[in-house]
């Protein structure tokens, strides 16, 4: 996945560049045509490369990583989340005053994920059984959602006027939809008794999906701020 991630980010950034290369030479006289920006926040680190196609209309494409790792109880189940961000989208900005205001949309091919891990030395209650270390081992997962994720928001960019050097951020929300959660013991059980741990295992997914199915989750946050240079 990450190398089709990546594959897609080139292939966005290059048809923008190449599609425009002409139209940057022509219009140096009016102001910056393409940009290229470094970003955080609440999506991973990132860049981004934009271009103006029209007084108050511009383009980009933008990508972000990153890597994390927090503890956190479901359901009296102790795990390890490691959120691995990897995502690219394609926005369209307005600018309705001719300036770093913009109204933005667009989409995300969203491979961010909630990579889960729960140990334990005493044993671990799944469903209404509490399972020793030996018959459970562990419990591996993660979490996944919508790989194309609408996104909606407002933002600012500093160099849209023509400013070489600018700020930029965005706020808004991506619509990554009802987590999809995965769980797999690594089991000694066998026969009938495995079995009963897979459906408890199915019980604690539900509970899972049910404790972060909220609003955050589903319409993630996106706040991020950056550096921007015009060419």
């Amino acid at each position: 996945m990450r190398v089709t991630c990546a594959r897609w980010g080139m292939v966005v950034v290059a048809g923008l560049a190449l599609a425009t290369a002409p139209a940057a030479a022509q219009k140096k006289s009016a102001g910056n045509t393409v940009g290229i920006g470094v970003r955080a926040g609440t999506l991973g680190a990132g860049a981004e490369l934009s271009v103006k196609v029209a007084p108050v209309v511009g383009l980009r494409a933008v990508g972000h990583w990153a890597n994390a790792s927090v503890d956190r109880t479901v359901d009296n189940i102790a795990y390890t989340v490691t959120p691995d961000f990897l995502n690219v989208g394609g926005l369209l900005d307005l600018h309705p005053m001719g300036g770093g205001f913009r109204l933005s949309a667009g989409a995300f091919y969203n491979q961010n994920k909630w990579k889960l891990a729960a140990v334990s030395t005493t044993g671990l209650t799944i469903g209404n059984t509490t399972y020793t270390p030996a018959q459970v081992g562990r419990l591996d997962g993660d979490v996944r959602f919508a790989e194309l994720s609408p996104y909606g928001g407002i933002g600012y960019d500093g160099t849209f006027g023509g400013g070489r050097i600018g700020f930029v951020f965005d706020l808004g929300l991506m619509a990554q939809g009802s987590p999809k959660v995965a769980l797999t013991p690594t089991t000694s059980l066998t026969g009938p008794a495995r079995d009963q741990l897979l459906a408890n295992v199915n019980t604690e997914v539900q509970q899972f999906v049910n404790d972060i199915d909220v609003f955050p989750v589903k319409y993630w946050p996106v706040l991020t701020i950056g550096l921007k240079f015009g060419l």
